[in-house]
């Protein structure tokens, strides 16, 4: 982070500027911090429509997690014009993604047209985009929203093994959905094995927020093993880390694991 923030301050405001502040959202955990670095970081890539596109979209997501579904349908749109305008298909492909995320957490339908756009602009690239912006991750989230527990699995097992191929750290977040898809499914071991395995990763990445994001699922899998104090314990965890930060989506997961338990 030391490094990131000498980084910053040397540089003049450029997309690399913008870029760098970008990584620096990406570690820190308190997310009103991470959306005034973005305004800063929007700033920056002011007129080069391709790193405006990147900004918003991680802005974009920063509201989702903060609660503001609202915010992060806007900013995915206002993303997707830039990335059209600089013919950035990558990304627009996170943008389109982006939205259809956002729309189901403010309780619309799942998008399914917007949806498949998005992945059939992934798929048609030719390097691949970070598993935490692929839509093909989000249409797999949606299909565990819609019951749709076969296709969930098929598509988050591939987005899994593309995760570990790279080493990427939001393997930690896929294996937390494939976990409840499993607990969905009635394969507890499985569901078990998979927060697990999230757990160990997160810890080894070290960013609080990954770590948190684990926990509810992990309340709700160890209490339906009967593994209640623990389960109550991990709820309970994730509330103390990320009510003081603004992780509301986190917050509601929690809240929720620990209505399951009463």
């Amino acid at each position: 982070e030391t490094i990131l923030l000498e980084l910053i301050k040397s540089l003049p405001p450029s997309p690399i500027r913008a870029a760098a502040r970008q990584l620096l959202v990406k570690i820190v955990d308190d997310i009103n911090e991470t959306l005034a670095l973005l305004d800063l970081a929007l700033e920056d890539a002011d007129g080069a429509p391709a790193a405006e596109a990147s900004v918003l979209n991680l802005r974009a997501r920063q509201r989702q997690w903060a609660g503001d579904f609202v915010g992060a349908i806007g900013d995915a749109q206002a993303a997707a014009k830039h990335a059209a305008a600089a013919g950035s298909t990558a990304e627009l492909a996170v943008a389109l993604g982006r939205e259809a995320h956002a729309r189901v957490f403010a309780g619309e339908p799942v998008p399914h047209e917007l949806l498949e756009r998005a992945v059939a602009l992934e798929r048609g690239l030719d390097g691949p985009i970070p598993i935490g912006e692929s839509p093909t991750r989000v249409r797999g989230v949606c299909a565990l929203w819609d019951d749709d527990l076969e296709t969930a699995s098929h598509l988050l097992a591939s987005v899994d093994r593309q995760a570990q191929a790279r080493s990427e750290s939001w393997r930690a977040i896929v294996l937390n959905t494939l976990a409840e898809v499993e607990l969905r499914r009635g394969h507890t071991a499985e569901a078990l094995s998979a927060v697990e395995e999230a757990t160990e990763i997160a810890d080894y990445w070290g960013v609080v927020h990954a770590e948190a994001a684990v926990l509810p699922t992990t309340a709700l899998v160890r209490g339906t093993i009967g593994d209640v104090d623990e389960a109550r314990h991990a709820a309970e965890r994730a509330l103390e880390l990320m009510r003081p930060v603004g992780y509301d989506v986190i917050v509601r997961s929690a809240a929720r694991a620990l209505g399951f338990l009463e």
